[in-house]
């Protein structure tokens, strides 16, 4: 199902600030795997603690309300080909290479077609929610060998697929789709997708209006929008007044381009992470996503403020909920096949998209993976989305400030910080 198998994937990124990379040659050889765990499953939780307790981690996260169904409390049973087991094995301590590396083994056993309940507001969409863990890599303080671990993290865990039948969402995992009745899991032929050629340069920092933010795309990357292809509403809405670049909103982009061939518009993620406009105008393209702050422009990790609308604060929500309605209208309208309303789906959640504090008369926004601190007053990266070290030195954090993170802090300095703080807990 469309939450059931990345939010594993987000667990282990979450449980260990995780890395599968193994690119740097001087990298010290990994030790023997340690056992596998059971299949694992709902809730959320559960699912942590048991692949923390695989590594010899801490289990110190709260995940409640992040990456759950409705209704996990009582969650169906294993389903879709969506459970796995895990295993993890360790290395010691090195600059520039992870000390921890994991597998998983899909537990075909549970291959039942899974039944979910509709999320509110959002549909079958549950791809959202995987989009929204994905999206804590963004951040402009991220070092590069981290989203190039994760980038093989997601390659190695398969694809996932919902459909709505009868009001609920009927979902399946890995090489498996729903069939069009949505009773059963089914193995479509596989699409022998042609290679994406090399990354592009760095884009300057991308800014709204929408239109001006895509027709940037397009010339950076040398395309043009698919014809066939849903693009969303690029108006400014009524009322909303656009201010300089704040709140870690404005991005970067790189491109990678491919030719086009039926089955192949969800690909997995490159190097980066790839962004949503990439698949929903250009089918033939991918786009890494990187978050511009402090050191890339004078106002870019400032806190955004805003005029309220309609005397509410709650309108990136409202306006949330609007493209996602006019996506799935529009994807029924055009008849789309589900490999591509998948693909659509998922990456829609990586339009930057912001939370906001009501302060005086103003609004107080930040996009994610940032939110509006206790007064309103910085951005700080949200609980679920900090690395291993910040949560164990929160007050240290908090003390120095904790709104103000390095855009491009050396990745040295946080190497250093991951490295001793890891062998100093784990």
């Amino acid at each position: 199902m469309a939450a059931m198998l990345l939010p594993f994937v987000s667990l282990l990124l979450l449980t260990f600030g995780f890395s599968l990379a193994d690119h740097h040659e001087h990298c010290p050889a990994w030790k023997d795997w340690k056992p596998w765990t059971d299949c694992l499953w709902y809730p959320t939780q559960n699912m942590y603690t048991k692949i923390a307790h695989a590594c010899g981690l801490h289990a110190d996260r709260n995940l409640t309300g992040v990456l759950g169904i409705p209704g996990e409390e009582k969650p169906p049973p294993m389903c879709g080909h969506c459970s796995f087991k895990f295993r993890c094995r360790r290395r010691d301590n090195v600059k520039d290479c992870y000390p921890l590396d994991g597998q998983v083994d899909v537990c075909h056993d549970h291959g039942q077609i899974c039944s979910l309940p509709k999320l509110p507001h959002l549909g079958c969409g549950y791809a959202f929610i995987n989009e929204k863990l994905k999206q804590c890599f963004t951040r402009p303080d991220t070092p590069s060998y981290v989203r190039l671990g994760y980038r093989k993290m997601f390659e190695s865990i398969p694809k996932k697929h919902c459909i709505e039948k009868d009001g609920m969402c009927k979902c399946c995992c890995g090489d498996y789709e729903p069939n069009e009745a949505g009773t059963e899991c089914v193995k479509p032929p596989a699409h022998d997708c042609p290679a994406f050629g090399p990354p592009s340069e760095w884009s300057e920092c991308l800014w709204f209006p929408m239109k001006d933010l895509v027709k940037h795309v397009e010339d950076h990357c040398h395309v043009h929008p698919d014809a066939d292809g849903y693009r969303p509403p690029v108006a400014t809405p009524p009322g909303i007044h656009i201010p300089e670049k704040c709140g870690y909103c404005s991005f970067r982009v790189k491109c990678m381009k491919r030719d086009k061939k039926d089955g192949c518009l969800w690909v997995l993620n490159n190097h980066l992470f790839t962004f949503w406009l990439s698949q929903l105008f250009y089918s033939e393209l991918r786009l890494g996503k990187k978050s511009c702050g402090h050191d890339d422009c004078p106002t870019c990790g400032d806190i955004c403020t805003m005029d309220k609308i309609n005397g509410s604060c709650s309108f990136p929500r409202v306006l949330q909920e609007r493209l996602w309605d006019d996506f799935v209208a529009k994807s029924k309208e055009k008849h789309m096949p589900h490999w591509k309303r998948d693909g659509y789906a998922k990456v829609l959640m990586q339009l930057p998209y912001s939370s906001c504090k009501e302060v005086g008369d103003k609004c107080k926004c930040c996009c994610h993976p940032y939110h509006p601190n206790e007064d309103g007053t910085a951005c700080v990266v949200k609980d679920y989305c900090k690395r291993v070290h910040e949560l164990h030195h929160h007050d240290h954090h908090h003390h120095h400030g904790e709104g103000h993170h390095s855009s491009s802090s050396s990745e040295d300095k946080d190497h250093h910080k991951d490295h001793h703080h890891k062998e100093h807990h784990h």
